[in-house]
Protein backbone atom coordinates (compact mmCIF):
# COMPACT_ATOMS: atom_id res chain seq x y z
CA UNK A 1 0.00 0.00 0.00
CA UNK A 2 2.89 2.37 0.79
CA UNK A 3 4.42 1.69 -2.62
CA UNK A 4 1.09 2.46 -4.29
CA UNK A 5 0.78 5.76 -2.44
CA UNK A 6 4.37 6.62 -3.35
CA UNK A 7 3.38 6.66 -7.03
CA UNK A 8 1.36 9.80 -6.39
CA UNK A 9 -1.68 8.61 -8.38
CA UNK A 10 -4.40 9.77 -6.02
CA UNK A 11 -7.35 8.60 -8.13
CA UNK A 12 -5.84 5.09 -8.36
CA UNK A 13 -5.16 5.03 -4.63
CA UNK A 14 -8.72 6.15 -3.85
CA UNK A 15 -10.16 3.50 -6.16
CA UNK A 16 -8.08 0.74 -4.55
CA UNK A 17 -8.92 1.90 -1.02
CA UNK A 18 -12.65 2.17 -1.67
CA UNK A 19 -13.08 -0.97 -3.79
CA UNK A 20 -10.45 -3.52 -2.80
CA UNK A 21 -8.70 -2.75 0.46
CA UNK A 22 -11.69 -3.54 2.70
CA UNK A 23 -12.19 -6.98 1.14
CA UNK A 24 -8.54 -8.02 0.82
CA UNK A 25 -9.25 -11.18 2.83
CA UNK A 26 -11.32 -12.38 -0.14
CA UNK A 27 -8.66 -12.02 -2.85
CA UNK A 28 -5.23 -12.03 -1.16
CA UNK A 29 -4.00 -15.63 -1.32
CA UNK A 30 -2.13 -15.49 1.99
CA UNK A 31 -5.15 -14.12 3.85
CA UNK A 32 -7.52 -16.64 2.26
CA UNK A 33 -5.42 -19.47 3.67
CA UNK A 34 -6.31 -18.56 7.25
CA UNK A 35 -10.08 -18.81 6.72
CA UNK A 36 -12.44 -21.71 6.18
CA UNK A 37 -12.54 -21.67 2.36
CA UNK A 38 -12.58 -25.45 1.71
CA UNK A 39 -9.68 -24.64 -0.68
CA UNK A 40 -12.12 -23.33 -3.27
CA UNK A 41 -10.54 -20.38 -5.07
CA UNK A 42 -12.73 -20.17 -8.17
CA UNK A 43 -16.38 -19.71 -9.11
CA UNK A 44 -16.38 -22.68 -11.50
CA UNK A 45 -19.45 -24.24 -9.90
CA UNK A 46 -21.48 -21.08 -10.36
CA UNK A 47 -20.29 -20.77 -13.95
CA UNK A 48 -21.29 -24.39 -14.58
CA UNK A 49 -24.80 -23.81 -13.22
CA UNK A 50 -25.07 -20.61 -15.24
CA UNK A 51 -24.09 -22.37 -18.48
CA UNK A 52 -26.69 -25.10 -17.89
CA UNK A 53 -29.41 -22.54 -17.29
CA UNK A 54 -28.43 -20.59 -20.40
CA UNK A 55 -28.48 -23.76 -22.51
CA UNK A 56 -32.13 -24.40 -21.61
CA UNK A 57 -33.76 -21.05 -20.89
CA UNK A 58 -34.62 -18.90 -23.87
CA UNK A 59 -33.57 -15.27 -24.13
CA UNK A 60 -35.92 -12.32 -24.55
CA UNK A 61 -39.01 -14.16 -23.27
CA UNK A 62 -41.73 -13.28 -20.82
CA UNK A 63 -41.23 -13.78 -17.10
CA UNK A 64 -43.80 -16.59 -17.08
CA UNK A 65 -42.04 -18.54 -19.83
CA UNK A 66 -38.65 -17.98 -18.23
CA UNK A 67 -39.73 -19.52 -14.92
CA UNK A 68 -41.52 -22.36 -16.70
CA UNK A 69 -38.13 -23.26 -18.23
CA UNK A 70 -36.05 -22.48 -15.13
CA UNK A 71 -37.83 -24.75 -12.64
CA UNK A 72 -37.19 -27.98 -14.61
CA UNK A 73 -33.49 -27.05 -14.82
CA UNK A 74 -33.30 -26.55 -11.05
CA UNK A 75 -35.14 -29.83 -10.46
CA UNK A 76 -32.69 -31.62 -12.75
CA UNK A 77 -29.71 -30.10 -10.92
CA UNK A 78 -31.16 -31.27 -7.60
CA UNK A 79 -31.59 -34.79 -8.98
CA UNK A 80 -27.98 -34.74 -10.15
CA UNK A 81 -26.84 -33.97 -6.61
CA UNK A 82 -29.24 -36.42 -5.01
CA UNK A 83 -28.25 -39.45 -7.10
CA UNK A 84 -24.66 -39.92 -5.81
CA UNK A 85 -25.97 -39.32 -2.30
CA UNK A 86 -28.47 -42.15 -2.65
CA UNK A 87 -25.67 -44.38 -3.97
CA UNK A 88 -23.60 -43.48 -0.90
CA UNK A 89 -26.54 -44.44 1.29
CA UNK A 90 -27.33 -47.82 -0.25
CA UNK A 91 -23.95 -49.04 -1.53
CA UNK A 92 -20.92 -49.83 0.59
CA UNK A 93 -17.73 -50.64 -1.36
CA UNK A 94 -15.81 -53.62 -0.05
CA UNK A 95 -12.25 -52.36 0.18
CA UNK A 96 -9.48 -52.71 2.71
CA UNK A 97 -9.33 -49.70 5.03
CA UNK A 98 -6.92 -49.11 7.90
CA UNK A 99 -8.60 -50.24 11.10
CA UNK A 100 -7.77 -46.88 12.69
CA UNK A 101 -9.92 -45.05 10.11
CA UNK A 102 -13.06 -47.18 10.30
CA UNK A 103 -14.78 -44.69 12.63
CA UNK A 104 -14.08 -41.84 10.21
CA UNK A 105 -15.35 -43.90 7.27
CA UNK A 106 -18.67 -44.64 8.97
CA UNK A 107 -19.20 -40.98 9.91
CA UNK A 108 -17.91 -39.02 6.90
CA UNK A 109 -19.11 -38.69 3.34
CA UNK A 110 -17.10 -40.54 0.70
CA UNK A 111 -15.51 -37.28 -0.49
CA UNK A 112 -14.48 -36.22 3.02
CA UNK A 113 -13.17 -39.66 3.94
CA UNK A 114 -10.99 -39.72 0.81
CA UNK A 115 -9.32 -36.52 2.08
CA UNK A 116 -8.76 -37.99 5.55
CA UNK A 117 -7.45 -41.24 4.10
CA UNK A 118 -4.92 -39.35 1.97
CA UNK A 119 -3.81 -37.30 4.99
CA UNK A 120 -3.39 -40.54 6.96
CA UNK A 121 -1.11 -41.99 4.29
CA UNK A 122 0.98 -38.79 4.29
CA UNK A 123 1.17 -38.80 8.09
CA UNK A 124 3.00 -42.13 8.09
CA UNK A 125 6.00 -40.44 6.43
CA UNK A 126 6.22 -37.42 8.75
CA UNK A 127 8.80 -36.78 11.44
CA UNK A 128 8.50 -33.75 13.76
CA UNK A 129 11.51 -31.46 13.91
CA UNK A 130 10.84 -30.42 17.51
CA UNK A 131 8.71 -31.67 20.40
CA UNK A 132 7.89 -29.48 23.39
CA UNK A 133 5.44 -31.23 25.67
CA UNK A 134 2.20 -31.68 23.74
CA UNK A 135 3.30 -29.21 21.04
CA UNK A 136 4.97 -30.53 17.89
CA UNK A 137 6.78 -28.61 15.16
CA UNK A 138 7.08 -29.77 11.55
CA UNK A 139 9.30 -28.28 8.83
CA UNK A 140 7.41 -28.16 5.52
CA UNK A 141 7.86 -26.52 2.13
CA UNK A 142 5.25 -23.93 3.18
CA UNK A 143 7.13 -23.04 6.37
CA UNK A 144 7.07 -24.13 10.00
CA UNK A 145 3.86 -25.82 11.17
CA UNK A 146 2.87 -26.02 14.83
CA UNK A 147 0.39 -28.67 15.88
CA UNK A 148 -1.07 -30.56 18.81
CA UNK A 149 -3.26 -33.63 18.97
CA UNK A 150 -6.36 -31.41 18.76
CA UNK A 151 -5.38 -28.73 16.25
CA UNK A 152 -2.91 -27.42 13.71
CA UNK A 153 -2.12 -24.16 11.94
CA UNK A 154 -1.43 -25.72 8.55
CA UNK A 155 -3.50 -24.68 5.53
CA UNK A 156 -5.14 -28.11 5.20
CA UNK A 157 -6.55 -28.12 8.73
CA UNK A 158 -7.58 -24.43 8.78
CA UNK A 159 -9.21 -24.17 5.36
CA UNK A 160 -10.88 -27.61 5.12
CA UNK A 161 -11.99 -28.49 8.63
CA UNK A 162 -10.80 -32.12 8.62
CA UNK A 163 -7.91 -33.88 10.44
CA UNK A 164 -4.60 -33.10 8.74
CA UNK A 165 -1.51 -35.28 8.45
CA UNK A 166 0.20 -33.45 11.32
CA UNK A 167 -2.60 -34.08 13.81
CA UNK A 168 -2.91 -37.72 12.76
CA UNK A 169 0.85 -38.18 13.08
CA UNK A 170 0.88 -36.73 16.60
CA UNK A 171 -2.06 -38.83 17.77
CA UNK A 172 -0.39 -41.94 16.41
CA UNK A 173 2.92 -41.13 18.12
CA UNK A 174 1.14 -40.56 21.43
CA UNK A 175 -0.76 -43.86 21.04
CA UNK A 176 -4.08 -42.03 21.01
CA UNK A 177 -7.10 -42.96 18.94
CA UNK A 178 -6.99 -41.25 15.56
CA UNK A 179 -10.72 -40.66 15.73
CA UNK A 180 -11.87 -37.42 17.30
CA UNK A 181 -15.25 -36.06 16.27
CA UNK A 182 -14.28 -32.53 17.38
CA UNK A 183 -11.74 -32.42 14.51
CA UNK A 184 -14.51 -32.72 11.92
CA UNK A 185 -16.91 -30.00 10.82
CA UNK A 186 -20.57 -30.99 10.83
CA UNK A 187 -20.87 -30.34 7.08
CA UNK A 188 -18.64 -33.35 6.33
CA UNK A 189 -20.79 -35.85 8.22
CA UNK A 190 -23.10 -38.23 6.40
CA UNK A 191 -26.01 -37.33 8.68
CA UNK A 192 -25.72 -33.62 7.86
CA UNK A 193 -25.38 -34.41 4.17
CA UNK A 194 -28.49 -36.57 4.11
CA UNK A 195 -30.49 -33.97 6.00
CA UNK A 196 -29.36 -31.27 3.59
CA UNK A 197 -30.41 -33.38 0.60
CA UNK A 198 -33.65 -34.40 2.35
CA UNK A 199 -32.80 -38.08 1.97
CA UNK A 200 -33.05 -39.35 5.52
CA UNK A 201 -36.82 -39.20 5.93
CA UNK A 202 -37.39 -40.68 2.46
CA UNK A 203 -34.84 -43.47 2.25
CA UNK A 204 -33.14 -44.11 5.56
CA UNK A 205 -35.88 -46.26 7.07
CA UNK A 206 -36.43 -48.46 4.04
CA UNK A 207 -33.14 -48.86 2.19
CA UNK A 208 -31.32 -52.14 1.73
CA UNK A 209 -27.57 -51.80 1.83
CA UNK A 210 -25.72 -53.42 -1.05
CA UNK A 211 -22.05 -54.27 -0.73
CA UNK A 212 -20.12 -53.91 -3.95
CA UNK A 213 -16.74 -55.51 -4.44
CA UNK A 214 -14.22 -53.51 -6.43
CA UNK A 215 -13.25 -55.65 -9.43
CA UNK A 216 -9.62 -56.55 -9.66
CA UNK A 217 -7.94 -54.76 -12.52
CA UNK A 218 -6.22 -56.90 -15.07
CA UNK A 219 -2.69 -55.94 -15.92
CA UNK A 220 -2.32 -54.50 -19.40
CA UNK A 221 0.47 -53.14 -21.55
CA UNK A 222 0.81 -49.41 -20.94
CA UNK A 223 1.46 -46.88 -23.64
CA UNK A 224 4.41 -44.51 -23.33
CA UNK A 225 2.08 -41.69 -22.26
CA UNK A 226 0.50 -43.90 -19.56
CA UNK A 227 3.96 -44.91 -18.34
CA UNK A 228 4.89 -41.23 -18.15
CA UNK A 229 1.83 -40.42 -16.03
CA UNK A 230 2.60 -43.27 -13.62
CA UNK A 231 6.23 -42.21 -13.29
CA UNK A 232 5.28 -38.54 -12.91
CA UNK A 233 3.22 -39.30 -9.80
CA UNK A 234 6.30 -40.85 -8.21
CA UNK A 235 8.63 -38.00 -9.18
CA UNK A 236 6.14 -35.33 -8.02
CA UNK A 237 5.95 -37.02 -4.64
CA UNK A 238 9.75 -37.26 -4.55
CA UNK A 239 10.12 -33.55 -5.37
CA UNK A 240 7.67 -32.62 -2.62
CA UNK A 241 9.60 -34.67 -0.07
CA UNK A 242 12.95 -33.21 -1.18
CA UNK A 243 11.66 -29.64 -0.79
CA UNK A 244 10.74 -30.18 2.86
CA UNK A 245 13.38 -29.41 5.46
CA UNK A 246 16.53 -27.30 5.35
CA UNK A 247 18.97 -26.58 2.53
CA UNK A 248 21.62 -28.97 3.85
CA UNK A 249 19.14 -31.84 3.86
CA UNK A 250 17.98 -30.80 0.38
CA UNK A 251 21.48 -31.29 -1.06
CA UNK A 252 21.67 -34.75 0.50
CA UNK A 253 18.25 -35.73 -0.86
CA UNK A 254 19.02 -34.46 -4.36
CA UNK A 255 22.30 -36.40 -4.36
CA UNK A 256 20.39 -39.61 -3.61
CA UNK A 257 17.81 -38.73 -6.28
CA UNK A 258 20.56 -38.24 -8.86
CA UNK A 259 21.91 -41.72 -8.06
CA UNK A 260 18.42 -43.14 -8.62
CA UNK A 261 18.26 -41.32 -11.96
CA UNK A 262 21.58 -42.86 -12.97
CA UNK A 263 20.24 -46.34 -12.14
CA UNK A 264 17.11 -46.06 -14.30
CA UNK A 265 18.84 -44.18 -17.13
CA UNK A 266 18.96 -46.27 -20.32
CA UNK A 267 22.38 -47.62 -21.23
Amino acid sequence: MDRLKALGLQHVTDYFTNSWDDIKSEWVQGLRNVDLTFQVATNNRLESINSKIKSVCSRYVTMKQFFSELFPVLASLCDECRHPNIMMLVKHPVVQRPEELKAYESMLTAYAFAIVNKQYQLSCRLTPSCVNGDKYTFDTSAGVVNATCTGCNCMQFVTVGLPCKHVLNIRKQRSQSLFDESLVLARWKQSAYWDHCKLRSTYADSYVAVSTAVPERKSSILSQHEKFRVAKKVTDSLASLCSEGGTVRLHGKTAVSEKCTAVVEPR
